[in-house]
């Protein structure tokens, strides 16, 4: 095809390369000297498809894939999303990503409403009991469903609702993912279900409601609490959610209709 386009005279074989304007080619990769070339492999971020061509590679180490998936994950990372500090001076601190620059997060910590400033690298997402997920990467590659539970290593058990099936894979085989919920903050928040008897037993629906955990809204109707913000720690029956009031620092149970989305919610 070269020779076709450029001539007899453009190709040159020398042992098992190809020499084509000056350039060595083998196995029509090109070939060419490391000395003086400057490679920032740690800024090299793999696709899924990439680790998956080379996952099985037996000169690869798992340890190397799974850290790759780990950066893949960490590439993906958005603000607002959830995330954990997994070594430094605010190890185990767990917070809201709110402003991502190439190497650093600005984390907001909702617990003690401050904001601290972590290396990107230190950090890994944060997956709890409720969130809504998609599997990015592995054998159930697209599934989504909701935390249904966490290990100590880090891996997630995920129901999806389509299957009606329960899957586990590692944290970092999966990034956040949620339906929309309202398109604007000024209307009280809808409930996923109506009202359901406390012996209600469906999975879905005692887990949809999850999708408002972590979003942070305010109080437009309660007797006491009115006008206050918190964010949703937790959901309840009855479209009741657990609401953690950052002026009280307590949690308040609000029905969903009493509530409306704010800044800084994941929507």
């Amino acid at each position: 095809m070269m020779r076709q386009i450029w001539g007899n005279s453009s190709v040159k074989k020398r042992n098992q390369t190809y020499i084509f304007q000056g350039q060595e080619f083998k196995d029509g990769h090109l070939s060419i000297d490391g000395n003086g070339v400057n490679i920032y492999t740690e800024e090299a971020i793999p696709t899924a498809e990439e680790i998956a061509l080379f996952k099985n590679n037996p000169s690869v180490q798992g340890s190397a894939v799974e850290e790759a998936v780990r950066r893949m994950s960490m590439w993906r990372l958005q603000e607002r999303d959830w995330v954990k500090v997994t070594v430094g001076e605010y190890q185990v601190l767990v917070g809201i990503a709110k402003n991502i620059s190439t190497d650093e997060v600005i984390i907001f910590v909702p617990e003690q409403h401050v904001e601290v400033t972590v290396a990107l690298n230190q950090l890994r997402k944060y997956t709890k009991v409720g969130d809504e997920v998609k599997v990015i990467f592995g054998p159930h590659t697209g599934a989504e469903g909701w935390v249904v539970a966490v290990d100590t290593a880090d891996n997630v058990a995920v129901f999806d609702p389509k299957t009606v099936l329960e899957i586990t894979v590692s944290s970092n085989h999966v990034q956040f993912f949620e339906l929309p919920v309202v398109k604007q903050s000024y209307a009280p928040l809808p409930p996923s279900y109506p009202s359901l008897p406390d012996s209600s037993t469906s999975p879905v629906i005692k887990n949809r409601n999850h999708q408002y955990i972590g979003k942070y809204v305010k109080i437009i109707k309660h007797k006491q609490f009115k006008n206050y913000n918190g964010f949703v720690a937790s959901v309840l029956r009855n479209n009741f959610v657990r609401v953690e009031i950052h002026a009280r620092r307590r949690a308040e149970s609000i029905h969903l209709s009493n509530l409306v989305l704010r800044y800084g919610s994941k929507n």
